[in-house]
C-alpha cells in the first residue's frame, strides 16, 4: 500500500496507559498511547522472566521425583518431591502476578488470590532486598475499617522481582510521605 503499513485500530501497543476519556463507539474507556490522563493513569509491571526458568526446573525435578516414587516408595524422595512442588507453586504464583501502579497507590494482583492494595499515604518505607532475586518490599500502615490508618501497626508486602523494577522503586521512593 502507498504510504507505508496501515495500523489496525484493534492492535494494542506494547506499552500503553489506560486513560478515561470520552465515549468511543460502545466503549466508555479507550487506550491512548504514551499519554497521561489527569483522571486516571495505570502502569502494569510484570514478573521477571527468571521465574519461568525456576518453574521449568521445578517441574522437571517434580517429574523425576514422581517417576522415582512410581518405581518404589521412599519417604526421602517424597519429601523432595513435595519441596519441588512447593517451589513450582511459588514460581508460578510469582510469574503470573502483576503489580499495578495507579495515581493513588500500588496493587499486587497474584493469581487465584484477592489483590492487595497499598495507597501511597500508607507507606512507611520501601526497600529492595535479595542477592540473586532482588525484589521490592513495601512497609505500610494497615487501614482500619473506617478508612483511617492504624499507626500502631506495620505490615509488609513483598513484590515479586519485576521487569523495570528500578523505575517502580524510584516512583515509590518519591511517593513516600514525609
Amino acid at each position: 500500500m502507498p504510504g507505508g503499513p496501515v495500523r489496525q485500530p484493534w492492535a494494542v501497543p506494547k506499552r500503553f496507559v489506560l486513560a478515561a476519556g470520552p465515549t468511543v463507539g460502545p466503549f466508555s474507556i479507550h487506550l491512548k498511547q504514551d499519554t497521561l490522563s489527569k483522571a486516571m493513569s495505570t502502569t502494569v509491571y510484570t514478573a521477571h522472566p527468571r521465574y519461568r526458568l525456576w518453574a521449568v526446573g521445578a517441574s522437571l525435578l517434580a517429574g523425576l521425583y514422581a517417576w522415582e516414587l512410581r518405581r518404589g516408595f521412599d519417604r526421602f524422595t517424597l519429601f523432595f518431591f513435595l519441596i519441588a512442588l512447593a517451589v513450582l507453586a511459588w514460581a508460578l504464583r510469582s510469574l503470573l502476578s502483576r503489580v499495578q501502579v495507579e495515581d493513588r497507590g500500588v496493587t499486587l494482583r497474584p493469581p487465584l488470590v484477592a489483590p492487595t492494595s497499598v495507597e501511597y499515604r500508607q507507606l512507611i518505607g520501601v526497600s529492595q532486598d535479595g542477592r540473586w532475586n532482588r525484589s521490592i518490599t513495601l512497609i505500610y500502615h494497615p487501614r482500619l475499617e473506617n478508612g483511617l490508618l492504624d499507626l500502631d501497626q506495620a505490615r509488609t508486602l513483598a513484590l515479586p522481582s519485576l521487569v523495570n523494577q528500578e523505575e517502580l522503586l524510584a516512583t515509590l521512593m518519591a511517593r513516600i510521605p514525609q
